[in-house]
Formats: structure tokens, sequence, C-alpha cells
């Protein structure tokens, strides 16, 4: 059973935005990029999609929550930072087939921490651009195997 981290998709510049940066949406490459998801993700099983609360994550969600049938669980463990709770969160999820939609920071150290505790082998400079998903597989003892689909 796969966990997809996906990283939201192109969202412009946070200096940019003229706002909170929870509201920051995803510009017009961005929404590009969240509706390709779905085609993307079509081989994989997926029960449940979770987001981190930020626009920018939800909207990236949204398309593949509606192919699917289901409702975005925003949580807070997502949220740019919160790199202890959503590996975490992460963790938790082995053996279950979610998508879990978040930032920048949090997929590295997700990476890190499958690593270094299940053994699976990365690349030296894994990448993560806006858009893109590493898929965890494994089951409830811990992630075996691991690979990359590229942004849209």
């Amino acid at each position: 059973m796969p966990v997809v981290l996906l990283r939201h998709a192109s969202a412009g510049e946070r200096g940019d935005f003229d706002g909170e940066d929870l509201l920051r949406p995803l510009d017009a490459l961005g929404r590009q990029q969240a509706a390709a998801v779905v085609a993307a993700l079509a081989q994989l099983p997926v029960s449940r999609i979770l987001s981190s609360p930020a626009r920018r994550c939800v909207e990236t969600a949204e398309p593949l929550a509606r192919d699917r049938g289901l409702t975005v669980e925003t949580t807070p463990d997502l949220w740019e930072s919160c790199t202890e709770e959503a590996v975490g969160l992460i963790r938790s999820l082995a053996g279950t087939d979610v998508v879990a939609c978040t930032h920048g920071d949090i997929v590295p150290a997700v990476l890190d921490h499958v690593s270094r505790f299940d053994g699976v082998v990365f690349p030296a400079n894994p990448r993560f651009p806006k858009g893109s998903a590493w898929v965890l597989a494994g089951d409830a003892d811990g992630f075996k195997e691991a690979w990359f689909i590229p942004p849209p």
C-alpha cells in the first residue's frame, strides 16, 4: 500500500502574494499541475487524502479528491516547519493508501527519516519540485521502497 507524499503545485512567489501566506492560491501553472495529478496517480489506490491547511495544498489535492469521490482532510501536521509532526504522521500511515499534500521543507525531512529508519535508498540528491510526488510503498511495519513521480 502506498503513501503518496505530494508537494503542492506552483503557487507563485511568496513575496508576490499580498496577504497571509496560508491563503496563497495556486497560480495558472499550479492549477494545470493539480489537474494533471489525477492522471499521474491513476494507477495507485487512494482511500484518503490529507493536506496541509494551506490553500495551495488543498487546491493541489482537490482535483484528485473529486476524481476519487473523496474529501480533502486538512491537518496542521502537514504545515510548513512541522517536520516532527509530519514525519510522525507519515510514519503512522505506513501500509495505507493515502495521499498527503504538503510543503517543500516537509518532503526532504520525511525522505531522510524513511532512509534512516526503513533503509529505503534514495538518490544522493532526491528531487521534490512543486507538483511532484514521492510514492512510499510498504506495510504497517514500515516503508520498503520509494519512487519519484515528476511534476506534470
